[in-house]
Formats: C-alpha cells, structure tokens, sequence
C-alpha cells in the first residue's frame, strides 16, 4: 500500500512538472523551433542613437575597427580573396589607415569602407549603416514593404492566355508565401493560362525555401537548387546558427544533421556540403504551360539562386539582362557589428554551387538579350508569345 501511494505522489509531481515545463516553453516560445529570422538578422544589430551618429571616433579606435572587420571577414568568409589577392586586399586596407590622421565620423568611415569591402566582390558581404538608410537593411523600412504580402507577389493576367508573375523578393514568411502563391496559381488555372511570365527584375533574394516552393509550382520533377555548397567554420557564425533556435530546442541541435556537421568541423576549415534532391510540395495547380523568366543586372542572391535553377533545367526561356552577381555566388550572411563606430557588416558564411555542377564564372546569362530600359524587356517577352500564337 505504501509503494504504491509512493508511485502515485511520485507520478503525480512528474506530471505537475511536466505541465510547468509545458507552460513555460509554450508562454516563452509558444512551442516555436525557431525564432523569426528576420528578427533574428535585424537583432545583431545594435542601433545608434541619432544624436550619436555623426560623432567622431578617435584614430586608435577606427582602427581597430578595421582589423577587426579584416580579421572577422577572413575567419567566416569561404574565400574572400576568390576576386582579389590577399596582398592587395592588405595594401587597400593600409592605405586606408595611412589616409586617417585624426577622428572621423562614422558616416566618413562608412564610405572610406563601402568601396573597401566592394575590391572583394561578393555582393553580400558589404557594410551597412541602418540608422541613415533607405534600403532593406532598415528594419523600420524593411516593415513596413512587407506588411503586405500581395505586394510582394503579385499576378495579373495580360491576354487572354498569358499571365505575369511579379515576385518582388523572397523575404516572407514562409507559410504566408506558400498560401499567396496557392492563391495565385489557383487564379492561373482558373484563367486558362498557357504562358507565364515571372519576373525576379531587381528582386534582392532572401530565403532560398521560398524559392523551392516557387519552383514546384512551375516544374514537375525533382530538382536541386544547388550541387554543392562549400562552407566555412567559424565560431562566430555558429553561435549565430544556435541563434536561431528557442532555448528549449537547443540540446536537440545534435539531431539536425547539417548544424552537426557544421560543429563537427574544426575551426577555419572548409568542407562540402552535397546537396539531394529537392521535393516537390503537393499541389493541384502547378502549372505546366510556357514559362518565361525576366531578369537584369540587379537580380541578386535567392532570386539569382531561382534563376539558375530555371535555367539549368531548361524550364523555359530567360529573358534581359545578365546578372553583375556570379552565378556561384556566396550568401548565407553572418551579420555583425564593428565594436567602436557601430556599423554593421554583412559577410558571407557559404559558397553555392549551380545545379548542373559547373563552375561558371561571372553572372547569368539570359537566352534572349534584352536592356533593361523603359520595360522592354517585359514588352520583349510579351511580344515573343504573341508572335508565337
């Protein structure tokens, strides 16, 4: 009688603890895996008072914000002498120090290191200044363009058998996209379309999953959106990753197969990480007429990913301009912030490899050469079908 009142009262705390350890995850995380990576990304950033962001910051500081800036992107980055040689990034780097005699303001530090950082050329990793921004990289901004989801991705129909796809980036969440673009391709089917335009024109990139989903609903088939991606290991962008992830989650990273691998590996070493085939998502409006992909210059990042994606499994026809971004670029940024002027820098942590396993140097090229100018390549495109019908 006793042993078992001792299994009931000890049955009884279990699951009062139980319940307790249930509450408390659900009212600090609400049971989520991850935090929102966007507000993950915008909080590495420590923002500066407007009254402080024209002080100046003392010589000995400013440069230890670029040894540190040197330092950091050489520790995360894959390859940052890919586009230009270490020794010239260093005689860069000290003709910069030679050049400062006094304090400087941050905003004069921003655009002495702007071009510094472009000599490596990878468009990710760069330096930002949020607090005097009107770009993306403002949170406040950043927002306030996605607080509509329709304005991000958007579709009309032109004739009465073609439609166009504008997608302006692929930074959403991920199930907000997925039920938009169910929207849209209902409304496709609905329309009889037999031609799709999709235009990533100026698109900047963002999350590579919205990507995938956008390609199953154009393509029938398993496919990879890379063949490889090269990795460097840091204990910065580590951290970082761990980041991302609710408190209580965190004992379970072992089990995530790619996070392993990348604890695993010793720091400063580069491995290969071999990508499979993507799958499908299940969907009874994937569309399965003509498909023509606009693209420019400025087209960048996931939406160059996206791109040549299309291109490699010949998908349909690209048409514009080619993209100033290598088609195996780097991205995956770690975001961090110089430790005296507060700037931010983003700096690439991965290296990605087109599908078809080639490696290209230089952007995309489209199959059909448009400028892009007063929108002639959208009326190029619309041109093209109609001459084909």
């Amino acid at each position: 009688m006793k042993r078992l009142k001792k299994i009931l009262i000890r049955g009884f705390l279990i699951g009062i603890g139980f319940c307790l350890t249930i509450v408390i995850i659900t009212s600090t995380t609400g049971f989520k895996i991850q935090k929102n990576p966007m507000e993950h990304f915008f909080s590495q950033h420590e923002e500066i008072d407007s009254m402080h962001i024209n002080d100046s910051i003392p010589r000995k500081l400013v440069l230890n914000d670029i040894d540190y800036l040197v330092k950091t992107i050489e520790e995360v980055h894959p390859d940052p002498y890919y586009s230009i040689s270490k020794e010239k990034f260093y005689f860069l780097r000290d003709s910069i120090k030679q050049k400062i005699n006094g304090a400087i303001q941050r905003k004069d530090l921003f655009l002495i290191l702007t071009p510094f950082l472009k000599s490596i050329n990878d468009g990710h990793t760069s330096i930002k200044f949020p607090e005097i921004s009107k770009g993306q990289d403002n949170q406040t901004i950043f927002k306030k363009e996605h607080a509509d989801s329709i304005e991000i991705v958007n579709y009309e129909s032109i004739d009465k058998n073609t439609g166009y796809l504008l997608v302006k980036d692929f930074v959403m969440d991920k199930n907000d996209f997925e039920n938009q673009l169910k929207l849209v391709f209902e409304q496709i089917q609905k329309d009889s379309i037999a031609n799709l335009i999709i235009d990533i024109r100026n698109n900047p990139g963002g999350n590579s999953e919205l990507a995938d989903i956008l390609t199953s609903y154009i393509y029938d088939k398993p496919f990879k959106a890379n063949s490889k991606i090269i990795v460097k290991r840091s204990q910065q962008y580590y951290s970082y990753l761990r980041g991302y992830f609710s408190w209580w989650f965190k004992p379970f990273l072992r089990f995530i197969k790619q996070i392993d691998d990348y604890k695993n590996t010793t720091i400063g070493d580069i491995y290969e990480d071999v990508k499979g085939n993507k799958n499908l998502i299940k969907t009874s409006y994937r569309f399965k007429g003509n498909k023509y992909l606009l693209i420019n210059s400025n087209t960048f990042s996931t939406a160059l990913g996206f791109a040549t994606v299309f291109k490699d499994y010949n998908m349909g026809e690209i048409i514009g301009e080619p993209t100033k971004s290598e088609v195996n670029g780097f991205g995956d940024i770690y975001p961090f912030d110089l430790p005296n002027s507060g700037l931010w820098v983003w700096c690439s942590a991965k290296r990605y490899i087109r599908p078809n396993g080639e490696m290209t140097k230089g952007g995309l090229q489209p199959d059909i050469f448009v400028e892009d100018d007063n929108d002639k390549i959208l009326d190029h495109a619309i041109n093209l079908i109609r001459n084909k019908n």
